[in-house]
């Protein structure tokens, strides 16, 4: 990692984007941060997903499941569960937890910015809210 961010800074590029894929990446934070502190090169964005998208599946899934069983009970009027509930605070599986913990382990490193990207259906307005207040530098947008 540290060969790649040398030849970035050669290059003279303002900002390199790392992607994150998972939520352990301990490692990763503190060697981006450990080059981010010692050399002047470019900034660095870490790419990270908005919504995890095997959650927004099984979401899905799960919903797709309840309203078959409230059309087999005749019930139709109840509303349905807000997307919300797939990602708290707490969930440990949620992309802001893998950002949350990223950013921890680099010591919220300034030059250390976020690159979102946005998956194929629009987030809701809870998970844009979550990222509010965010060092985003960069929106990743889906085109397929």
């Amino acid at each position: 990692m540290r060969r790649e961010l040398a030849f970035c800074s050669h290059l003279g590029l303002s900002a390199v984007i790392v992607r994150l894929r998972r939520g352990e990446s301990a490692n990763l934070a503190r060697a981006i941060y450990s080059y981010l502190v010692k050399n002047p090169g470019p900034q660095v964005w870490v790419r990270v997903p908005m919504e995890e998208e095997q959650s927004l599946a099984a979401q899905a899934e799960k919903e797709q499941q309840k309203e078959d069983q409230k059309r087999e009970a005749g019930d139709s009027t109840s509303p349905a569960p807000s997307s919300a509930a797939v990602n708290d605070e707490g969930d440990s599986h949620s992309t802001w937890s893998w950002w949350d913990d990223f950013r921890s382990a680099a010591n919220y490193e300034k030059k250390m910015g976020l690159a979102l990207e946005v998956g194929k259906e629009p987030p809701s307005e809870d998970t844009i809210k979550r990222w509010l207040g965010e060092p985003v530098r960069a929106l990743v947008l889906n085109t397929r």
